[in-house]
């Protein structure tokens, strides 16, 4: 099994700091343009993505909501449904 990259190997790889790699991940990070474009580049040249457990745990917010349906059936269920979870996709969150 391969090892994931780590933040502290983006930042080594990019120049920048640990946190300058977190802020490039966030959405509305304080950045330089110059260094989130150094940042993206070393995490797609080591396949770095952000670990969002670990994210959640840090910030004690998930930016998950969980939705319950009792009728699959129901083909209007399904349609709001469908609808709920691309608007909460739009605000970045993940039903």
């Amino acid at each position: 099994m391969n090892r994931k990259a780590t933040a502290e190997e983006v930042a080594q790889e990019a120049g920048v700091s640990r946190w300058t790699v977190i802020r490039a991940f966030e959405a509305g990070g304080i950045i330089s343009d110059k260094s989130r474009g150094r940042v993206m580049a070393a995490a797609e040249r080591l396949g770095y993505r952000p670990n969002l457990l670990a994210r959640s745990l840090a910030t004690k917010t998930t930016h998950q909501i969980a939705v319950l349906v009792d009728d699959f059936a129901n083909v209007y269920k399904l349609f709001a449904l469908e609808k709920l979870t691309a608007a909460l996709q739009a605000e970045g969150l993940v039903a």
